[in-house]
């Protein structure tokens, strides 16, 4: 079925104010952010958005600093880890709109093991606030994916900048990742013609709609699918090299239309390119593809891949 487009468009000048609001915002904890531990936990709860969020942060800090760092559901931490691990750690959580209970169930579990959490969600419910930490910051600026997005990127500056001595990819994450809307305008007018052409096939014909994305491209994927699942639009995800596997069985083999959409980077084509020609020797021909590559490092194609996606979820019927 055809939807409309968001009334609200995506501007330059919304996401420079959504920029200086989440900065001010991140200011609040930066203290509690920079302070040593033993062990940094990125957590998420939630359906999708939280998680392309931590991993947002999770990779750049992975890759590019020292630090004991782990990427965690908030279900690993509240059950597993926070009442075993007798480490001094930072939790920082991701949470979406309608875990409110678990956030003030991990809050809580934390500040009885004697360790620090920074929270990160939608704004929450007054009733909660005895429970919650006062490191948090709540996300009020919509659309919500997009102010999840550049919370995100902020977090990774300011952390990046204090604990990374790789000077040369810290300085390009750093200037790319603090000013998303200079480079929003030029992004979204360099991928147009892919994000007309995903519009309209997840518009078309969503049903058969599968998206394969490489694990750099994850987090975009995670938060393409939140979008989504929003607007009434449910879509399978999987890892890119699971449509080797699935040409390999019986996934395709029905005489059925299939539209894969592959989600990477330059240096993950070599797998597109072995599908792809799998593909031309299946007995169903109708197996259409569609990629999105991302021409640039992969520290910072997961961010543009998300501000991609969440570009195409606008122009199929919103995106709060």
């Amino acid at each position: 079925m055809q939807r409309s487009r968001d009334s609200t468009a995506i501007t330059q000048h919304l996401i420079a104010n959504i920029e200086r609001e989440i900065e001010d915002k991140i200011g609040t904890v930066a203290e509690t952010l920079l302070q040593q531990y033993d062990a940094l936990y990125i957590a998420f709860i939630g359906a999708g958005l939280a998680r392309a969020s931590a991993e947002l942060v999770y990779w750049p800090l992975r890759q590019l600093t020292e630090k004991n760092i782990r990427l965690v559901s908030g279900e690993e931490i509240l059950y597993h880890t926070l009442p075993y691990h007798e480490e001094k750690a930072l939790i920082l959580l991701f949470g979406e709109p309608g875990t409110e209970n678990i956030a003030a169930k991990i809050a809580t579990t934390t500040r009885l093991t004697g360790n620090d959490l920074i929270l990160v969600s939608t704004p929450l419910p007054e009733t909660l606030s005895p429970y919650l930490p006062e490191a948090r910051i709540e996300v009020s600026e919509k659309p919500f994916s997009l102010s999840f997005i550049i919370a995100a990127s902020k977090i990774v500056v300011i952390t990046i900048r204090k604990y990374s001595d790789i000077k040369v990819r810290k300085t390009r994450i750093i200037n790319e990742y603090t000013n998303i809307s200079q480079v929003y305008d030029d992004l979204i007018k360099r991928y147009d013609s892919i994000i007309n052409k995903i519009t309209s096939l997840i518009n078309s014909d969503n049903d058969n709609t599968i998206v394969y994305s490489s694990p750099t491209l994850m987090p975009a994927s995670y938060l393409f699918e939140w979008c989504l699942y929003r607007q009434g639009i449910p879509i399978r995800i999987y890892n890119l090299s699971a449509i080797l596997s699935h040409l390999s069985q019986e996934f395709f083999r029905k005489p059925r239309k299939v539209s894969a959409i592959f989600l990477l980077t330059d240096i993950e084509s070599d797998i597109v390119r072995e599908a792809k020609f799998k593909i031309s020797f299946t007995s169903n021909q109708k197996i259409d593809t569609t990629e999105l590559v991302i021409h640039t490092d992969p520290l910072t194609a997961p961010l543009y891949a998300s501000l991609v996606l969440n570009n195409v979820c606008t122009k199929i019927g919103g995106n709060e």
